[in-house]
């Protein structure tokens, strides 16, 4: 499903996997996730990834 889902043109409001999804039609589901589970994405979370270890 992600695979032809990344067959469709760019748009801008391409966000992350999911919003690709969404916008090729397919219905996508968000789940509640865990707060220790942290995303790593700007060098200031790297910080607060090395202050939990």
């Amino acid at each position: 499903m992600l695979k032809r889902a990344y067959r469709q043109e760019f748009r801008n409001e391409f966000t992350d996997d999911a919003s690709v999804v969404e916008k090729s039609g397919e219905p996508i589901h968000l789940v509640e996730g865990e707060t220790s589970n942290i995303k790593i994405t700007y060098p200031d979370d790297l910080k607060i990834a090395e202050a939990l270890l």
